[in-house]
């Protein structure tokens, strides 16, 4: 019995959506909830050519979802610094609603011009707790960090 390797339902130029898609790196920082508390985290990029679009941030956890008790809310207090081997991308560590758009309500911000990388490149986070927070439990919380883009995925591939 000869096995069917392509749908039906697609044409040729389904096959393949082009060598150019969508990216996205995701990590998580751990971070003091006293202010002036810090985290860093990395992430390598894959061996691939990938342009940097935006980046976006989110505390993690239970931010205020109608309790009042929890002083864990998506208020952008917090300084994120963005650097590779080669670059820092500002003069000092900025508030992160004003570098990348506000967290609550999903306001985010594209960059003002594409990074390009090669490839095979690691981008640190540095991230700093501009106030107090006090929660229940443990002693610090987590911040999400997506670095979005798009990627090249390169040439036609036959039977994907």
């Amino acid at each position: 019995m000869e096995m069917q390797t392509q749908n039906p339902l697609f044409s040729r130029f389904d096959q393949d959506p082009g060598r150019y898609r969508p990216m996205f790196y995701n990590l998580e920082v751990t971070i003091p909830q006293g202010a002036g508390g810090w985290g860093e985290g990395s992430v390598t990029l894959r061996n691939q050519p990938f342009i940097l679009t935006a980046v976006r941030h989110q505390i993690i956890g239970d931010t205020g979802l109608g309790n009042q008790a929890i002083d864990l809310v998506q208020d952008g207090l917090y300084s994120i610094e963005m650097r590779d081997e080669q670059s820092s991308y500002q003069n000092i560590a900025g508030m992160a609603d004003l570098m990348f758009g506000r967290a609550q309500g999903g306001d985010s911000q594209d960059l003002p011009y594409p990074i390009p990388y090669a490839g095979n490149k690691v981008l640190t986070f540095h991230v700093t707790n501009r106030i107090a927070r006090t929660m229940f439990s443990g002693t610090y919380f987590l911040l999400g960090l997506t670095v979005a883009g798009v990627a090249d995925w390169g040439e036609l591939a036959l039977n994907r």
